[in-house]
């Protein structure tokens, strides 16, 4: 295994140097973009990379040690209402005494949110997981549900999903599977008669 350094710029000067796994995805990618610059449309399913105005590959779960990066190598993410390009800046033997992937310099604030590495790595590495971090009305807009329903949804979700999603002091935590799980379309009702069959009445 090597590790891919990696420049991800966002809008001219802003820009966070990363340094991931080569056995990691483009679906791993997408996730380590969302987590990096404090993006709330984690939802999106519709994402592209592109290399020489190109697209890069259909299948998300390509390793990237599979695409022959070589330094220098420029590539663009699209996804939701925003573009980032991405600059292969070297790879490195791995250093076994270090958790990727890790945030090592960076410039700029996004999203009304100081740059802070410390901060960066903190979500990048709760629970090894590339984590989305919501309140319970964050996550009622997103799903279009009253809260009390959004909570049973996920109550409910959760016992088959583990490792994929949790609780902690009022926050909802899911990684990227996690989160598709959630926005899975099932009806209301569904889940008001699973809430009746386990004796817990939703209003």
């Amino acid at each position: 295994m090597n590790i891919i350094k990696i420049r991800i710029q966002h809008g001219g000067i802003v820009f966070r140097d990363v340094l991931i796994c080569d056995e990691e995805s483009l679906e791993s990618l997408h996730s380590i973009i969302s987590v990096i610059y404090h993006r709330d449309d984690y939802e999106i399913s519709e994402y592209q990379f592109y290399k020489n105005q190109k697209i890069l590959s259909n299948n998300k779960d390509l390793e990237l040690r599979s695409l022959n990066f070589e330094n220098g190598d420029e590539l663009i993410y699209s996804g939701g209402d925003q573009n980032h390009e991405i600059i292969i800046l070297e790879t490195l033997k791995d250093d076994l005494n270090s958790e990727y992937p890790i945030c090592i310099d960076g410039f700029g604030n996004v999203n009304n949110e100081e740059f802070s590495i410390e901060d960066i790595n903190n979500r990048l590495h709760f629970k090894g997981k590339y984590r989305i971090e919501l309140t319970l009305d964050n996550l009622a807009e997103i799903l279009g549900l009253p809260e009390k329903l959004t909570k049973r949804k996920f109550e409910i979700i959760e016992k088959d999903h583990k490792s994929n999603l949790w609780q902690e002091n009022n926050r909802y935590y899911a990684d990227i599977k996690g989160f598709r799980a959630l926005i899975q379309n099932k009806s209301i009702t569904e889940y008001i008669e699973v809430g009746k069959n386990e004796g817990k009445e939703i209003h």
